[in-house]
């Protein structure tokens, strides 16, 4: 994937220039992902903001959501992801702005109104019920004929596999199970919006990681939209058809998983999505062909392909991926886009290692081999003299 020309805005850290980064006169990733551009909108937020005293919580935000999608808030905690959510699921009151289902307005209507319906992190299952109980809740407290009932909890309980286990209480069960519940009875009353809070927050790593497609696949099966919020990175780019970068109330960043890793518009997206080597550097000069920097870290210059909107001199950032950079014994004959220094560390995580390289200026630079050979030889070791290099497309260039 290309990386997309900087905008030549001036250096700064407003989240709405940031917002406005790669695309001008348009909020980053409010257009709808290719599966769902022939969908309709179905939740539209505007000017949505939630102050607590003198905090604000959740800053003006606009967000629209499109029929089958799953979109992913992320963050980490005291963004105000949750508190978001929260308010779309009508447990806060908005200080200001609208809120809008199917065109029509929700912020007044109270909760148990509201054609929304939430999966808490705890799973919140009531303990002295069986699992058919806890998910014909819902549509007892609707007060649904007995055969509606009847026929949209075994619906339910064949969705997610369940039907061996009707007549167990939740102790009784695994947190895989457990999970497949809540989202049963979230589902049971047909809801057009479905927010999963933390939906893997309780389960371990490997339940976590089985459980994610699952997950898609059943919400995807019913088709209804999905809006959940989550601090987990892999959980969001496995999930989300979108996902929104959410720092301090505000959206940085809004994009598809890969858009959103390959062309992060500021480095605080670049820092939070994943691993990156930081470089700050100035433009020595660009044009329609090239653009040459001059990194601070070490002496040769790195080239872009491509043409920066910046007058020479001024200050940028590069963001350069760990497994986009490539690692060798031998010099590379090119004159740009490589520095050396010493392996100082290794580490090996099975399918992949991290080297640690450290340039003569102290810095640490890391690099990313997959392990693809059981038994490679020849591979850099600990205190080797080694050589990074990378690809001028690899190169992410940023203003702030």
């Amino acid at each position: 994937m290309e990386n997309t020309p900087l905008t030549g805005e001036s250096k700064t850290s407003s989240p709405e220039a940031r917002k406005n980064a790669h695309l001008p006169g348009e909020l980053p990733g409010q257009k709808p992902s290719p599966e769902a551009q022939n969908r309709r909108p179905i939740l539209e937020i505007k000017a949505l903001n939630k102050q607590f005293d003198n905090f604000t919580a959740v800053n003006n935000v606009d967000l629209t959501l499109y029929e089958g999608e799953i979109f992913a808030l992320l963050g980490s905690s005291g963004c105000g992801k949750s508190t978001l959510l929260r308010m779309l699921a009508g447990f806060e009151k908005p200080t200001s702005g609208s809120i809008l289902l199917d065109g029509k307005e929700l912020t007044g209507i109270p909760p148990y109104k509201r054609p929304v319906n939430m999966m808490f992190q705890s799973y919140a299952l009531f303990p002295y019920m069986t699992v058919k109980q806890n998910i014909a809740f819902g549509l007892k407290q609707s007060k649904l004929p007995s055969k509606l009932i009847e026929e949209r909890v075994d619906k339910m309980l064949h969705l997610v596999h369940m039907e061996e286990y009707i007549d167990r209480k939740p102790y009784q069960l695994s947190g895989g199970q457990r999970q497949r519940v809540a989202l049963a009875r979230s589902l049971a009353k047909e809801p057009r919006v479905l927010l999963l809070d933390e939906p893997m927050g309780a389960l371990d790593k490997k339940l976590r990681e089985q459980m994610r497609l699952e997950l898609v696949d059943i919400i995807n099966s019913v088709g209804v939209t999905c809006l959940m919020v989550t601090h987990d990175q892999e959980e969001a780019m496995t999930m989300a058809d979108r996902i929104a970068i959410m720092d301090k109330g505000d959206f940085i960043q809004i994009g598809g998983p890969r858009e959103i890793y390959e062309n992060p518009n500021c480095r605080f997206c670049a820092e939070f999505i994943g691993s990156v080597n930081i470089f700050d550097c100035h433009l020595l000069s660009s044009n329609a062909q090239q653009s040459l920097i001059k990194a601070t870290d070490f002496n040769n210059l790195i080239e872009l392909s491509h043409d920066i909107d910046l007058a020479d001199g001024m200050p940028l950032t590069i963001a350069l991926r760990p497994e986009k950079v490539y690692i060798s014994h031998k010099k590379p004959l090119e004159e740009t886009n490589w520095c050396e220094g010493v392996v100082e560390n290794i580490a090996y995580l099975g399918d992949i290692s991290i080297y640690y390289v450290r340039l003569t200026d102290g810095r640490i630079v890391s690099s990313t081999l997959p392990n693809v050979d059981r038994f490679k030889e020849g591979l850099p070791t600990w205190d080797d003299h080694v050589y990074l290099s990378w690809d001028p497309e690899s190169c992410i260039a940023l203003t702030f």
